[in-house]
């Protein structure tokens, strides 16, 4: 039983970890754009990793910050 406990435990910390190094990845990804905007794929990348994040507002943002940016060549 204590086996279990520490088995999900060190489960649940492995995600957490997984979780963040993901955020970083997409927090990375976003701060490039900002500063480099002109790259397509990479705002076709965020959007689909704040999609899959389930992340709504970020999702918002970045496609209004896209479409600012690319506003007078669609």
């Amino acid at each position: 039983m204590v086996g279990q406990l520490q088995a999900a435990d060190q489960a649940k910390l492995a995600q957490k970890a997984m979780q963040g190094r993901i955020a970083a990845m997409v927090a990375t990804l976003d701060a490039q754009l900002k500063t480099q905007p002109e790259d397509p794929k990479g705002w076709a990348r965020l959007l689909r990793s704040y999609s899959v994040l389930n992340d709504a507002a970020a999702y918002q943002r970045a496609l209004t910050d896209m479409r600012t940016h690319y506003h007078d060549r669609p």
